[in-house]
């Protein structure tokens, strides 16, 4: 049984109706996207991907593009039956087993003060830590790259201590 909700004319959000472990909304008529459900880390992230890797071969897709713990499926024609598609997905995501891209470590370099750090007493003031605790801080961690934005060589990160998160 598939709950519908019509949002707007171009995205409608459908859901199960007995479970919502993953969300599936339809963005136009031949994408969807399907969003993990809980926290933003790296389990729902791992799980992503290897859904990611599961739907890269259905042969009625055009593609599909992993992002922050949600992935957008565009298939080749507009399907007859979205509400098998979404059953389709949802089978996928309680069927994907967490996976581990391999990649590569990338040192960037990071200018901390002068004109680079205009946000850097507002952050001290809402953390309550110095600005060399802030830096050392983010300086010590290691980040992951979760997804790829639109922009090139933009990255979406995860590993962000939560001291100095600003919202």
């Amino acid at each position: 049984m598939i709950a519908t909700t019509n949002r707007h004319a171009s995205q409608r959000e459908i859901v199960p109706a007995t479970k919502s472990l993953a969300r599936v909304s339809s963005i136009g008529a031949r994408s969807f996207l399907l969003e993990a459900p809980g926290d933003f880390d790296l389990v729902a992230q791992r799980r992503i991907w290897a859904l990611s890797q599961t739907v890269k071969d259905w042969a009625d897709l055009a593609e599909n593009i992993p992002g922050m713990t949600n992935l957008l499926v565009i298939f080749k024609e507009t399907p007859e039956d979205p509400d098998a598609v979404v059953s389709r997905l949802l089978e996928a995501w309680e069927n994907a087993r967490s996976i581990d891209l391999k990649g590569k470590t990338i040192e960037i370099p990071v200018h901390y003060g002068g004109e680079y750090a205009t946000d850097l007493p507002a952050l001290c003031d809402l953390s309550g830590l110095s600005d060399r605790e802030v830096v050392r801080i983010h300086h010590e961690a290691t980040y992951r790259v979760f997804a790829l934005g639109s922009a090139p060589g933009f990255g979406y990160l995860h590993g962000l201590d939560p001291r100095i998160y600003m919202p």
